[in-house]
């Protein structure tokens, strides 16, 4: 009986064993399977971006930007501790093809004109402080400001003073008014009571001999305004507007008369919203046939409005930071137009450019967020990478827009630090930087080339080289996600001797107060960087003399 007994436990107890020896193997078998496929899903997310520089028209595979094997190139960096699962993007950094100077002239603004306030019992203009001044010279300095038609002596000695204090590169400034009876619900003079009015061309040139011949180019700086815009965003292809050849002729016939006051200025007119259509592309047409040499460049401005009004984004963090690819898009579109046009002479420039408020009844709630910089981040990096000549921001501060709050510039938005980085980055000389990053698809029916919905990569990078060391700015759209930054080097012939990193961020993408955060990394063979949710990051690759 006990030897039955005995029998019994023994085969019990190995048919136990069997049984943990089999869940075993099924346990492994599963660990392999799912480690296969995540090791799969890394080399092949769903949306990704090509690799070309900050293409976002056709898929690739990330593994390829690296040339040894994931685990020997990419190891975490000690110094920079994240967890395993981030998102991962690949940058390929080629300081051997540098192309060109960074223009800093697209980093620019509209300068707004001064307050009036009473002042022992009258109304004086109150200008900016000296504080607000010197928080813009690292951007505007050797950049560029658009000023507003006011010709009264008040306004010109402040502007005067101001560009003395700022010294900008460039300054425009533009002419607006009435001149067809049809347009008058558009266009009505900002300054009513000046004797010159705005419609003719004779007035246009009286202009240009006030302001310039008179104050600015008798400065003892030289300081003066080169660029003159003819009108503000001309609708008249709407409404059954002024036609395109009537506008193109008052237009010529100002610059010449323009050019007989001052030969030194430029001139340039204004299209419209997209540059194929078909009153632009007359517009455009009829100058370069009939004047070419008396245009110096063509102006464009680029809101969300019809963005926002078509796919009602309002509020949306995820649509203000896709709209910048569709301003890339537009760039690329309106460059290569005001090219053929100006076979090669006319610049582009974009006098004013913005994300509108967060409600359709307009000023609505303020342009202030985290979302607006980073929309605002990528579209800079999109005017540098594309040919953009100059470009001002609407606007320092005015009402619903702007990058600080108050003439002391007392509060500093989110906005005002995105170009305070790039103003402090952004120098010396532009190098490829070809970006593979995962993406999103914010809207399914808007198509790329192919026909196909377009992706827009959570990660964008600028890159640039300024004697001994690399900068990068790095905008990560992501709203949760970090995303772990793999940069990679070609024909480098210096060593990496240390790397700082600059974050601006926010508690949330919507965030007006900005976080500022600074971080210190050692050189490591291969590298990773972490880049933190919704934010813009400048890289400083510090190199051996």
């Amino acid at each position: 009986m006990e030897d039955r007994i005995e029998m019994v436990k023994s085969a019990r107890s190995q048919f136990f064993r069997m049984i943990c020896f089999g869940m075993f193997i099924c346990i492994s078998l599963c660990i392999n399977e799912i480690s296969s496929c995540m090791a799969q899903s890394a080399k092949n997310p769903d949306k990704v971006v090509d690799k070309s520089n900050n293409s976002m028209d056709m898929a690739a595979d990330p593994s390829q930007a690296a040339k040894k094997t994931e685990e020997s190139t990419v190891r975490q960096n000690q110094f920079w501790q994240h967890p395993a699962t981030n998102l991962r993007s690949y940058v390929s950094i080629d300081v051997g093809q540098e192309l060109g100077p960074v223009n800093r002239n697209v980093l620019g603004a509209c300068v707004m004109w001064p307050a009036k306030e009473m002042i022992h019992g009258k109304r004086e203009i109150v200008p900016y402080s000296t504080q607000a001044i010197d928080a813009v010279k690292p951007f505007l300095t050797g950049g560029s400001v658009r000023l507003w038609n006011r010709t009264t002596p008040g306004w010109t000695n402040w502007w005067l003073d101001f560009i003395n204090h700022v010294k900008p590169e460039r300054c425009y400034i533009f002419f607006d008014g009435v001149a067809h009876p049809k347009e008058q619900i558009y266009y009505k003079s900002i300054d009513d009571h000046n004797l010159f009015g705005h419609q003719t061309p004779d007035a246009f040139a009286q202009r240009v001999k006030q302001i310039n011949r008179s104050s600015y180019k008798n400065h003892p700086d030289g300081i003066g305004i080169q660029y003159w815009e003819l009108w503000n965003e001309p609708r008249f292809s709407q409404n059954g507007g002024w036609p395109a050849i009537d506008h193109a002729r008052f237009c010529l016939d100002a610059a010449r008369k323009m050019k007989e006051v001052d030969p030194t200025i430029k001139v340039g007119p204004h299209i419209y919203g997209d540059v194929n259509d078909q009153w632009n592309q007359d517009f455009l047409r009829y100058l370069s046939e009939n004047g070419r040499d008396l245009i110096d460049f063509v102006v464009n401005h680029y809101y969300d409005t019809k963005w926002f009004q078509q796919w009602d984004i309002y509020g949306s963090y995820l649509g203000r930071v896709a709209y910048a690819t569709e301003v890339r898009k537009m760039v690329k579109n309106d460059r290569a137009a005001v090219d053929h046009y100006g076979q090669g002479k006319w610049e582009l420039v974009c006098t004013e450019w913005n994300t509108h408020p967060q409600r359709y009844d307009w000023p609505g709630e303020p342009t202030r967020d985290l979302a607006v910089a980073l929309f605002q981040a990528s579209t800079l990096q999109a005017f540098i990478e594309e040919g953009m000549d100059a470009a001002q921001v609407f606007a320092l501060n005015s009402g619903s827009f702007g990058l600080f709050q108050g003439r002391e510039a007392e509060e500093k938005w989110p906005t005002y630090y995105v170009f305070k980085m790039f103003g402090d980055h952004m120098r010396g000389n532009r190098i490829r930087s070809n970006v593979i990053s995962p993406g999103f698809v914010w809207n399914w029916e808007i198509k790329d080339k192919q026909g196909q919905p377009r992706v827009v990569p959570y990660v964008t990078v600028t890159a640039c080289v300024n004697g001994d060391q690399i900068n990068l700015m790095v905008v990560n759209k992501h709203p949760d996600n970090k995303i772990d930054l793999i940069p990679q080097f070609h024909n480098l012939s210096k060593t990496v001797m240390g790397i700082n990193v600059s974050v601006l961020s926010g508690d949330n993408s919507e965030a007006i107060v900005p976080k500022i955060h600074a971080q210190q990394l050692q050189p490591d063979t291969d590298l990773i960087i972490t880049l933190p949710a919704h934010s813009l990051s400048a890289i400083q690759i510090k190199l051996s003399q």
